[in-house]
């Protein structure tokens, strides 16, 4: 059996904006109409900002498979709409049935909780069909399980709170994540610099590997 990392990077789904349910604002003693407004204005730009991070209003901008031959990834082309994403979902899900019925490890950062729901549900929200003998979500997101999904966040901090890439990654390997801006994902595919975006996507699943490797010879 081998381990095999994942990683995702995601981007907002404009198309969506309309959908947003309004936010709840909470206005105190606010009488000052222009304040109340100014109030709800913030509230919904802070929902557009974390649209990248929900299935229902984000879309699945890259992948990378990590292990130790090297590395499988891709990004979305432009024009950045439902058959580019399409696309990149029906590989990552072509590649997920290929890993479990190679009986392998896929290897996460927060899995159970992101990447893999995020993955399905846009399977969901496009209409991408399952390949044959693809494990449904359940499947792959049983809490106190290491295959065929291993949360590797979960599992080290013994399942229970969220613990961060960096915080494991700089004291045992020395070393941490790009320094990168995330929200500029999508304007970067636009520009023609998916590679920077691959190169970010990349390095965490690098880093998730090279965590799994240490830690597989002693807690799994």
């Amino acid at each position: 059996m081998a381990y095999i990392s994942l990683d995702i990077e995601t981007i907002p789904n404009e198309d969506m904006i309309q959908y947003l349910p309004e936010p709840e604002v909470k206005t105190g003693n606010l009488k000052d109409e222009a304040k109340i407004q100014a109030k709800i204005e913030q509230a919904k730009e802070k929902q557009i900002a974390d649209m990248a991070l929900n299935p229902f209003f984000g879309r699945v901008a890259s992948y990378s498979f990590v292990n130790s031959e090297g590395d499988t990834s891709s990004v979305i082309e432009n024009p950045i709409d439902d058959k580019s994403e399409s696309f990149i979902i029906e590989c990552l899900l072509g590649l997920i049935t290929g890993v479990i019925q190679s009986d392998n490890t896929i290897v996460t950062w927060n899995g159970n909780a992101f990447d893999l729901p995020f993955i399905y549900k846009r399977a969901m929200m496009l209409g991408v069909e399952l390949p044959e003998d693809c494990p449904v979500l359940s499947q792959l997101t049983k809490r106190y399980t290491v295959h065929p999904h291993l949360d590797l966040a979960l599992a080290l901090n013994g399942w229970q709170n969220y613990l961060s890439l960096n915080s494991v990654a700089m004291p045992l390997l020395r070393e941490g994540k790009i320094d990168f801006d995330v929200t500029l994902i999508k304007s970067m595919i636009e520009n023609g610099e998916g590679d920077k975006v691959l190169e970010y996507n990349r390095h965490d699943a690098e880093l998730t590997y090279r965590i799994c490797e240490k830690a597989s010879k002693y807690l799994f």
